[in-house]
């Protein structure tokens, strides 16, 4: 049991970092894809401010690990719901 000033026991630390899998092309590609869809999905801005912002910023970012052509036209796809949502709003 923890107090509020102990130690926490080095088993409650967080996993090290080689024993988590890379994250791939195919990983960023459905994060982007889910993204697009739960702007689609909504009528209004589906997140926080601060996580929409965060999101705004990373999705070209994302866009790099894949191929020139899809990046851009998720990049493009992104921002067309972006301005849908604004519109509505």
């Amino acid at each position: 049991m923890d107090d509020l000033f102990g130690e926490v026991p080095q088993r409650e630390i967080a996993q090290p970092a080689e024993s988590r899998r890379p994250l791939t092309a195919e990983d960023i590609r459905a994060r982007m894809h889910g993204l697009i869809a739960a702007l689609r999905e909504a009528e209004s801005n589906p997140f926080e401010p601060a996580e929409f912002d965060k999101h705004v910023a990373m999705f070209p970012i994302m866009a790099q690990w894949l191929p020139d052509d899809e990046g851009k036209q998720l990049c493009f796809e992104f921002a067309a719901e972006i301005e849908r949502l604004k519109r509505a709003a």
